[in-house]
């Protein structure tokens, strides 16, 4: 407790019952915090051991669910697995269910343009139906006229015909008889 010179003050003095009493004191004080902290000690290794024992219950709680968990999730993977294989098929089959409604969206684009097309030509074709109608009753309509002015024409030159027949006739009964006049006069 002491260094060299006050040990040798404290030796060489009186007062060393006085300094005894107040270092027995001190030490006492000291024995009674060492007592508290003990105590004190005690209770936090009281306390750090309840804690430690939670939490190695806790640890041991945590390691089965985890132990649980990785079960679940084994399990899970597998199941996902092979859901996953049974996903692959069928994305397969709807990869190509997805080609052929493309090809048919394709061919149905098609026709639909094929269609407008052949509506187009359609229409195109009845139009010129619709004139060539038109042009047919015209010409229908011309032809009877012409059979109207033929008919006319035909009996016109039927009666012509005839006239000039008759006439004909007539001019050679003249002359016949002008011939006969002719030669009566001569002989």
């Amino acid at each position: 407790f002491f260094g060299n010179s006050e040990w040798a003050r404290v030796m060489s003095g009186a007062d060393w019952k006085a300094v005894y009493e107040a270092k027995c004191r001190e030490l006492e004080e000291l024995r009674e915090q060492h007592a508290d902290f003990q105590k004190t000690m005690e209770q936090v290794d009281k306390q750090l051991e309840k804690q430690i024992e939670q939490a190695t219950k806790q640890a041991e709680r945590l390691e089965k669910r985890l132990a649980d968990l990785n079960k679940r999730v084994k399990a899970e993977k597998k199941k996902l697995k092979e859901e996953t294989e049974g996903e692959a098929q069928l994305v397969k089959a709807i990869a190509a269910l997805d080609e052929q409604l493309a090809e048919m969206h394709a061919k149905h684009e098609k026709l639909l343009e094929s269609k407008n097309e052949l509506d187009s030509i359609h229409t195109r074709v009845s139009q010129e139906n619709v004139e060539l109608r038109e042009r047919l009753d015209d010409a229908e309509e011309e032809n009877v006229l012409l059979e109207q002015d033929l008919k006319t024409m035909q009996q016109t030159k039927a009666e012509n015909i005839q006239r000039i027949k008759d006439q004909l006739r007539d001019v050679q009964h003249e002359l016949s008889a002008m011939l006969l006049d002719k030669g009566a006069k001569t002989s």
